[in-house]
């Protein structure tokens, strides 16, 4: 095994910039996911790093190796495409096994490696299936097993679930967070689901236009986001934004006093809020609320999600998201109280976009 290393790396595709002076480093065998939406260059990254792509500044590193000059078969990585590009005319045995007899290693050798990468995977008992006898989730376990079972020093996984219906997707992400933990190898997931990335990454690196924006535990991205656009891209519904104002240390929103300001705050400001810091007024889940400045709001839109309820809300400064409790089901059109949870503010600077204070 080994990590993986972008060093300065650029790529554009005529006048049009891609990837923009990259800077990453992977740690032997942590599962780092890329994030972002479409167009950000997440894909154009992993083909960098395979090499079916040449970047036109900067080095790549796996282990102690500069990859950029090789070609992709010297580069000793595994790819999984969003497509499974199987073999329809080749068994699921000779799907997995191709790359080995591509590489001309020995029936004797390859025949177990094969079968071993099956049982891991648990499709040891479609071997001898064509891939159109297979689920969609099959069908990806298979693209999974080829890659590794040549053992490649690194991992590249191409949005490899958004085939799938939502219920296998929640379980074959259970099962690659599983088996990269198991098998240990360098993995580099691309998605633009942010649940995705969350949930399976040891690491996560939200992109923007070939820039990564921020890299972090999956914690840190949500809890501590960088800048407006990560706040505002990672988390479900997205953080709500209001102006707001410091002044005499405090932060304030529609007059009313929130929180206080960070170190270095003031003037004109964007105050960011998760749905679940915006309290209401009669919700049980917001009983603890403190009997400071409510701000009155107006129901737009009232959103069941089984263990919750989300309520869009409308103020004089703008629309906030709220979670409360299932029990708690106002009709749009309702007046309500919220507070905002000074212990949970994110304050940004309006010009830069960037975060304020720690």
């Amino acid at each position: 095994m080994a990590g993986l290393a972008l060093r300065g790396v650029s790529h554009a595709y005529g006048d049009q910039q891609t990837v923009r002076g990259l800077d990453l480093e992977v740690a032997d065998g942590e599962l780092f996911v890329l994030l972002g939406p479409s167009g950000s260059g997440k894909s154009t990254i992993l083909r960098l790093i395979a090499g079916l792509e040449q970047a036109s500044e900067g080095t790549i590193w796996i282990g102690e190796r500069e990859v950029g000059p090789l070609p992709p078969d010297r580069r000793d990585v595994g790819m999984v495409f969003q497509s499974y590009a199987l073999f329809p005319h080749l068994t699921v045995r000779d799907n997995i096994g191709f790359g080995l007899a591509a590489r001309r290693v020995d029936p004797a050798t390859a025949a177990p490696r094969v079968r071993d990468t099956a049982t891991l995977l648990r499709i040891e008992d479609l071997l001898d299936r064509m891939p159109r006898q297979l689920s969609g989730g099959e069908r990806q376990r298979v693209a999974l097993a080829r890659a590794l079972v040549r053992e490649p020093s690194v991992l590249l996984m191409d949005e490899p679930l958004s085939n799938l219906d939502a219920q296998l997707r929640v379980r074959t992400r259970a099962d690659i967070h599983r088996l990269q933990a198991r098998v240990g190898t360098t993995t580099v997931h691309v998605t633009h689901d942010q649940v995705e990335a969350l949930s399976m990454g040891h690491r996560v690196g939200v992109l923007r236009e070939g820039i990564l924006e921020q890299v972090g535990t999956p914690q840190d991205i949500y809890e501590r986001p960088r800048n407006l656009f990560v706040a505002t891209f990672v988390g479900s519904p997205p953080m709500s934004v209001l102006p707001a104002e410091a002044r005499d240390g405090r932060v304030t929103v529609q007059g009313h006093d929130v929180a206080a300001a960070p170190d270095g705050a003031a003037g004109a400001l964007l105050l960011g809020m998760r749905p679940e810091h915006v309290h209401i007024r009669g919700s049980r889940w917001s009983a603890h609320a403190a009997d400071g400045p409510m701000i009155p709001a107006t129901v737009d839109l009232v959103e069941s999600a089984g263990d919750q309820v989300i309520l869009t809300l409308s103020t004089p400064s703008g629309s906030l998201s709220a979670r409360v409790e299932p029990a708690f089901h106002p009709d749009p059109g309702s007046r309500l109280e919220a507070w905002l949870d000074p212990a949970h503010v994110h304050v940004f600077d309006p010009g830069t976009e960037r975060r304020v204070g720690p």
